[in-house]
C-alpha cells in the first residue's frame, strides 16, 4: 500500500528476520538494540517515503523495553485514525506500566505456547487484554 499525503508509518522492527512459516508464532526475549534499528529503519523509510511522511513510529513489543516479541511488522496509518490512536495509545500504556508490559509478555508467552502454528488464536488470545487497557484509556470500541 503506497503511503500518501499525511500518512504515518508504524513500524515494528527486529534485529535479525524471524523466518516464520505462515502461521507460526515465535516469542523470543527484548533485545536492547531494537531502538537503534528501529531509527535506521525510520531513517531509511523517510528517506524513501519523501516529505509526504508526518510521522514514523516504533509501535508493538519491540517498542516496550522488556518486553516480548512475536514478529515484526509494517502498518500504515492515517493520522488521527482509530488505528493511529490505539496503536499509540496501548504502546504508551505497556511503555508507562511495566507490570502491565510484564503481564502481556506472559501473556504473550503462554499463548505462544499454546498455539505455536495457529496465529489467529494467538492473536484472538490477547484480544481481551488488548480491549481491557484500551478502555481503561477511554478508547473502548
Amino acid at each position: 500500500m503506497p503511503a500518501g499525503p499525511g500518512a504515518h508509518i508504524v513500524a515494528r522492527v527486529v534485529a535479525t528476520p524471524l523466518g516464520l512459516r505462515r502461521g507460526e508464532v515465535v516469542v523470543v526475549p527484548y533485545d536492547p538494540r531494537w531502538p537503534i534499528l528501529f531509527e535506521e529503519a525510520s531513517a531509511q523509510l523517510r528517506a524513501a517515503l519523501g516529505p509526504s511522511t508526518l510521522g514514523v513510529h516504533h509501535v508493538g513489543s519491540t517498542a516496550v523495553p522488556g518486553g516480548e516479541l512475536r514478529t515484526h511488522h509494517l502498518s500504515l496509518a492515517e493520522p488521527g485514525s482509530r488505528h493511529h490512536r490505539v496503536t499509540l495509545a496501548f504502546r504508551d500504556a505497556l511503555r508507562d506500566d511495566p507490570e502491565l508490559a510484564a503481564a502481556y509478555a506472559r501473556l504473550k508467552l503462554a499463548l505462544a505456547q499454546r498455539f505455536p502454528f495457529d496465529r489467529p488464536a494467538y492473536i484472538d488470545g490477547k484480544s481481551a487484554f488488548v480491549r481491557r487497557v484500551l478502555a481503561t484509556l477511554g478508547l473502548n470500541e
